[in-house]
């Protein structure tokens, strides 16, 4: 009778054991993730958009400082305002962080952009285009991001190869003067501005190296139409994330004892929008609108 119960459970366990295994067996691959997707997904999941929006603020900027990919550093947050957006960076701040706002000036001459770097994305290389008759230098590219400077290599000083913005400056060996940058409609997806702005610092501090002489400006990210639509954000709110990060990279500028070109109130309307008309696909400017910015940079100079 002793012997009879450990045998009795000794065949239960066997027979529990068995139907789990057939159970198992019996699951597809697919099956088996739907099933246990919610058990650590995290880690499951490539360092992409879904990961990093999961992510703290301090994981999600380490990931974004590794990658140095566009991809990895978009977010699917949602399209949310913020808190207090700010209605206007040029009226929202005062005293020494407003000094850092480049006021108008004498119009320049050739010799200020002959050592001058303009570095950016899409709307810089627009920019660039319509300029063409500047002596200033241009590195910029269709969808540049600021974490890309020393990955993407999309720069071309010579004929046969393509560089990154780091390689090129290196490359040329100018002794630049004045660095202007203009970031951010790439990274408005970002789930934290505040990652971007600091990528925008470290970035001018990796610049500095190779043109110790150099001042820098950063330029506002300019508002967008009201039906157009950046990363995962429409309009209205799109532009109030826009001035979200303006108002960040001002306070960076006066961080780091740089300047700040206000280019975003160059083009608001009273509702904070670009107006109809000035950009052909309600983003990109048109010849017109490109020939505003080259009059307010011409107009708003620094260390000349």
């Amino acid at each position: 009778m002793l012997l009879y119960i450990p045998l009795t459970l000794l065949i239960c366990i066997a027979s529990v054991l068995m139907i789990s295994a057939l159970q198992l067996m019996s699951i597809s691959k697919n099956d088996t993730w739907e099933g246990f997707d919610k058990v650590k997904k995290l880690n499951k999941l490539p360092l992409g958009k879904d990961s990093i929006s999961a992510l703290d603020e301090k994981d999600a900027e380490k990931i974004i400082s590794i990658s140095g990919s566009e991809s990895d550093a978009e977010t699917t947050t949602g399209g949310t305002l913020p808190d207090n957006p700010v209605s206007n960076i040029g009226d929202s701040q005062t005293g020494e962080i407003r000094d850092h706002i480049l006021n108008e000036t004498s119009v320049v001459g050739d010799d200020y952009f002959s050592d001058t770097l303009f570095i950016g994305d899409s709307r810089m290389l627009g920019l660039s285009m319509t300029w063409k008759d500047c002596d200033a230098t241009f590195y910029s590219a269709v969808g540049l991001s600021i974490n890309q400077l020393n990955t993407k290599k999309v720069i071309k000083i010579d004929a046969d190869t393509s560089y990154t913005v780091m390689e090129a400056i290196e490359k040329d060996g100018r002794d630049y003067k004045r660095i202007y940058l203009m970031f951010g409609l790439n990274e408005l997806g970002w789930g934290y501005p505040s990652v971007f702005v600091r990528s925008v610092k470290t970035a001018i501090e990796q610049i500095s190296v190779l043109c110790p002489n150099a001042e820098f400006c950063i330029m506002g990210i300019m508002p967008i139409a009201a039906d157009k639509t950046v990363s995962i954000y429409t309009g209205a709110v799109a532009n109030a994330r826009i001035r979200e990060f303006n108002t960040l990279l001002l306070g960076l500028a006066s961080e780091i004892g740089d300047w700040y070109l206000d280019t975003y109130n160059l083009f608001a309307d009273a509702e904070g929008n670009l107006p109809d008309g000035f950009a052909a696909d309600g983003i990109h400017m048109y010849s017109e609108q490109n020939k505003k910015i080259i009059s307010y940079i011409s107009t708003h100079a620094f260390a000349y």
